[in-house]
């Protein structure tokens, strides 16, 4: 039988420096833990209308009419943050061709009294609100901005009576205004 118990003295040596120096030496190429910085959250947020740089140049309301399978007005209208109104005539309209206008100051904030009191706003931005329009009806597209908010409503039919009533002022101011013609 073989004595295991009996190192020798050298073999004892060797083995306990190596053992020691191998524990009290650094490593060449460490490894480095990187902790990642940390993820701020945020709550999503609903982005606010952004407010044009050159309000004079900006339509601050503007009425479509677009064509049907008949006799139906087409035009389109628009009124710049600066007061002044063009309005284009396409077909069935007395007036064909491009034309300017200068606004009156009340005339827009008429324009916006009438389109609050009618609940203009709040309405749904379609009609038909299920999306089934008949292609031969003409559409009218109605816009709105004010300080706060701003509105696009596209009505093909089946619009809520107060929707139609504001079109028609709409309409009706258009028409009060003093139009000068400055091409065809």
């Amino acid at each position: 039988m073989k004595n295991y118990a009996s190192i020798s003295f050298g073999t004892a040596v060797f083995i306990f420096g190596n053992l020691f120096f191998s524990a009290c030496t650094k490593k060449a190429n460490p490894e480095k833990i990187e902790i990642p910085p940390p993820v701020e959250i945020t709550k999503p947020t609903i982005p606010a209308v952004e407010k044009p740089t050159n309000l004079e140049k900006t339509v601050v309301a503007s009425l479509k009419k677009t064509p049907c399978f008949g006799t139906c007005p087409v035009f389109e209208f628009e009124l710049l943050g600066s007061g002044e109104a063009i309005f284009i005539g396409k077909k069935q309209v007395g007036r064909i061709g491009k034309y300017r206008a200068t606004v009156p100051k009340n005339w827009l904030s008429d324009l916006v009294k009438n389109a609050e009191a009618a609940g203009f706003f709040n309405f749904s931005t379609n009609y038909p609100t299920n999306g089934r329009k008949i292609a031969d009806f003409p559409v009218t597209i109605t816009f709105l901005r004010t300080a706060k908010t701003e509105r696009r409503i596209e009505n093909n039919f089946d619009a809520p009576l107060g929707l139609q009533n504001f079109e028609a002022f709409f309409l009706e101011k258009i028409e009060m205004l003093e139009w000068v013609k400055i091409s065809d």
